[in-house]
This record gives C-alpha cells, structure tokens and sequence, in this order.
C-alpha cells in the first residue's frame, strides 16, 4: 500500500472520536474496514494512551437480512402507501420472479413444438451425415435459448426495478 493512501487512512481515522475508533476494533467488521485501517485503529488507540481490548472474533460477510423495509408496514397504518397496496406488489414480484424462472425452461420447447415441421425438412435437407446434424441440433438448441433468456431478464428487470420503486416511494415518505 502507497504511504500516501496509509496516511490518508490515518487522518481519516484520527478525526473519529476515542468510542468511535473502540466500537469499530470491538465489532471487527472485516467487510467495512481493511487490515490497514485496523492496524491504524490500534496505533491510534495506543497513541491516545487507551488499553487495546480484545476484539469480538472477525466477521467476514455483512448479515443480509432478507425483508425490505417496506414489507413489514400495515396497510391500515398511517406510513401506509397511498398509491398501491404493498402485498398486491410483493405478489406481483413473486410471480414475476416465477415467471422469469418458468420462460427458461418453457420457451424452448416451445421454440422447437413452433417450428418442429420446418426442423424436420431442414433435417432432410442436410442429409444423412450425423455430425452435420448434431451441430445443426446444438445451434437450434442455443437459438431457441435466446427468447427463454431475453423474457427471463425481461421478468426479472421488471420485478427488480418494481422493488427499486417501493424502497424509492418507501423512503421518499421519511418512514423509520
């Protein structure tokens, strides 16, 4: 690491107060804070005359918790969404997501039942040799894959951007 961006890390940290610096070396969040800012964190600490305790063993991945925000407000509540019911929205996402996943493996078969006459003349026309029908196959197999993967990013572009539009709302009313 450059000396530059040590001392910068440095004056960064030194600007946080003492109960700031404990707090982060206690939790030994290894997500937020590199082994230079800890390293730093405890020469600070020495440099204030405070005791280093022992830190809580290293977490290495953030806890992600799965609910939104916006999942748990009671529709009949005041933070209520004025403009949609929010488990209709969470419905819809779950379907869409169903939906997304079902394109993958439907619309390709539905690729090959649609032209599954023009297949079989095109099969005939190039002849008896296998490996020439074997890679004709494997090439129809990938263009079929096409529309299955354009409509699956499709549904989960729509569903994405449906949650992206509830936290926006959800926030944008100051709700805690």
């Amino acid at each position: 690491m450059s000396e530059n961006l040590r001392n910068q890390i440095y004056n960064n940290l030194g600007q946080k107060t003492t109960d700031e610096l404990l707090d982060i070396w206690l939790k030994n969040h290894r997500y937020d804070w590199s082994e230079t800012a800890f390293e730093l964190i405890e020469e600070i600490l020495d440099e204030r005359g405070i005791e280093i305790p022992v830190q809580e063993p290293a977490v290495w991945t953030k806890k992600t918790d799965s609910k939104e925000p916006w999942q748990d407000i009671d529709e009949s509540s005041e933070n209520a969404p004025v403009f949609y019911k929010t488990k209709e929205v969470i419905g819809l996402i779950r379907w869409l997501e169903i939906a997304a996943k079902a394109a993958l493996i439907i619309s390709p078969f539905q690729m090959v039942f649609l032209f599954i006459t023009p297949l079989h003349s095109f099969f005939n026309i190039l002849g008896t040799s296998f490996s020439v029908k074997a890679i004709a196959a494997i090439l129809i197999f990938i263009f079929s894959l096409l529309p299955a993967i354009t409509t699956y990013l499709l549904y989960r572009a729509i569903a994405y951007i449906l949650k992206i539009l509830m936290e926006f709302e959800f926030n944008s009313r100051g709700v805690k």
